[in-house]
């Protein structure tokens, strides 16, 4: 999880003092200790757009049922199928009464994002439909999963705005946004953040994160505890997304 601690945190990597010998001298290349290489720069990615689609009730919905399973084995499919394709990065269903049924991201347009997602057998039926949103990520986020059915659980949602939107000095901001990102920092040090970015041009809604941890409570006890979340400048929105095991790094 190191590469996203990058993205989340600016890095301050101190030169390292030259190893010397009793005389003063570099020993020679055989005797030296092997360091290695400072990790890469938040700068020295290639940071790209992902699309994210959100698939929410329809003006159609109604609960599962017998008559309803078809079209909803038939929204199940074509994702799946999206996904063993290698179309979605990665797919998985939002658990809970939400509006929000399930979640993905793919690469290019959006309008290729769109046209997919208004070819879902679902959508065209009414029971779903969907929200599409823009994310900014590192490219090669992604992994390509062995075994789409194979599942694990994500606690992922929005940091959206939160009731505290009263001006801030710039310093105070500045400090405000440094613990901001050095706690998203060491949640993904510590391997339970798994995926953090901005949203481009989406309102309330600031960013994109998710936890892999065991439960929700802990996810939000994490959440929480972000500095801007205590400071009532954002709150974050989490569900419990289903997704293949591999599909993030």
């Amino acid at each position: 999880m190191g590469r996203l601690a990058f993205l989340v945190v600016i890095l301050l990597v101190a030169s390292m003092p030259e190893l010397k010998t009793g005389h003063g001298a570099a020993p020679p290349l055989a005797h030296q200790q092997t360091v290695p290489p400072p990790p890469p720069r938040i700068d020295e990615y290639k940071m790209v757009t992902y699309e994210v689609v959100f698939v929410t009730r329809g003006p159609k919905w109604t609960p599962e049922s017998a008559d309803i399973m078809p079209v909803v084995q038939a929204h199940r499919d074509y994702i799946a199928g999206l996904v063993k394709s290698g179309t979605l990065h990665i797919a998985g269903p939002l658990a809970g009464e939400s509006t929000l049924q399930g979640a993905y991201v793919l690469s290019g347009s959006p309008d290729r994002a769109e046209q997919i997602a208004e070819a879902d057998p679902g959508i065209q039926s009414g029971r779903y439909s969907f929200e599409l949103l823009r994310w900014m990520g590192p490219e090669g986020w992604f992994g390509r999963a062995a075994d789409p059915a194979n599942t694990e659980k994500l606690f992922f949602g929005f940091l959206v705005t939160g009731e505290n939107t009263s001006a801030l000095a710039a310093a105070d901001q500045q400090a405000l946004m440094r613990g901001h990102l050095d706690h998203l920092g060491s949640q993904a040090k510590l391997g339970k953040l798994v995926l953090a970015g901005p949203l481009v041009n989406a309102g309330n809604r600031r960013g994109l994160i998710a936890y892999r941890v065991p439960t929700m409570a802990d996810a939000l006890e994490r959440a929480f505890a972000d500095p801007m979340v205590k400071a009532g400048r954002m709150k974050p929105e989490l569900y419990e997304w289903t997704v293949p095991i591999g599909a993030l790094k």
